[in-house]
């Protein structure tokens, strides 16, 4: 559900952490699968064993690797934490452009893939949420927002698009934003109030 965060280990020794608002099936057995349905996950596939992961339609193959997985508008994105992520169905001589490394993420989707490298400062920000963290370091408000409506039923609403540009950074509770608004309030100067809904509003 919203702002819940939970974690599953299957019995090949992998560990599969959901996200909040993460709807996941597997099947456990010699080829294990697991199909990310709605959400994110992080998962931690130990090595000499193998996970193969279905989602927007795609499929990814990871042993041995720290990686983070989200759908984003039916597309499969994920970032290798450590280790390395096949993509595709078969480990059997795979070509170069089928693996993506660690500090590598890549987008999967629509009959694309297009693979990235992330600074370490990127790669904090993906998986803070997995120490019930948001970690922000130059994201844009609208980043920011987008990312901590994820965890919470009343949602942050930008009234004056103008801020939405504003660069900010710090740590904040996922699941809390009071920290957050005391900040967009004390060093922006962004004035929080909520309406009649409970939706917090940020304008001018």
């Amino acid at each position: 559900g919203i702002g819940e965060h939970k974690a599953v280990s299957l019995k090949n020794g992998a560990r599969v952490d959901l996200n909040t608002d993460t709807r996941v099936a597997w099947k456990e057995g010699s080829d294990a699968r697991l199909w990310l349905e709605r959400g994110e996950i992080a998962l931690s596939v130990p090595a000499g064993t193998a996970l193969t992961v279905h989602a927007a339609g795609e499929v990814v193959l990871i042993g041995g690797a720290d990686v983070i997985i989200r759908l984003r508008n039916h597309t499969m994105d994920a970032v290798v934490v450590t280790g390395q992520l096949l993509i595709g169905r078969s480990m059997v001589t795979p070509s170069a452009n089928d693996v993506v490394t660690t500090g590598e993420g890549v987008l999967i989707g629509a009959g694309e893939r297009r693979v990235r490298t992330l600074t370490p400062k990127e790669i904090q920000f993906v998986s803070a949420w997995r120490q019930n963290e948001l970690i922000f370091e130059g994201q844009t408000l609208a980043v920011a927002v987008e990312e901590y409506n994820r965890y919470l039923t009343n949602k942050i609403v930008i009234v004056d698009q103008e801020l939405a540009a504003i660069q900010i950074g710090g740590r904040f509770k996922s699941r809390d934003p009071a920290d957050f608004l005391d900040t967009m309030d004390s060093s922006f100067g962004i004035h929080v109030s909520r309406d009649a809904s409970g939706s917090v509003m940020l304008s001018r």
